[in-house]
C-alpha cells in the first residue's frame, strides 16, 4: 500500500475534480460522441446533451450515479432507429 500526505492527496483530488468538470463541460451533439461519452464516463459523472433527436441502435448502459442532462423538454429526444 502506497501512503501519500494529506496534501498529496487533496491535490490529486483537485486534478481528477478538474479534469472531470472540463469534461462535464463539453455538450454532446452526435449519437456516436453520446455512446463514447457514457462508455467513457466515470461514474458520478454528469453528460449534457444538446438539442436534437439521437437515434440509438443499441441501449446505452450508464455507469452507476451517471446522469444525462438534455437541452430541455422536447429539445433533446433519445430514441431508437427504425
Amino acid at each position: 500500500m502506497i501512503h501519500l500526505p494529506r496534501t498529496a492527496c487533496l491535490l490529486l483530488v483537485a486534478i481528477v475534480t478538474l479534469r472531470s468538470h472540463v469534461e462535464a463541460g463539453e455538450v454532446i451533439d452526435s449519437v456516436a460522441a453520446l455512446v463514447t461519452a457514457v462508455r467513457d464516463g466515470a461514474e458520478g459523472a454528469t453528460i449534457e446533451i444538446g438539442p436534437g433527436t439521437f437515434e440509438l441502435e443499441s441501449p446505452l448502459e450508464p455507469k452507476a450515479g451517471m446522469t444525462l442532462k438534455g437541452a430541455g423538454l422536447e429539445r433533446t429526444i433519445l430514441t431508437h432507429t427504425a
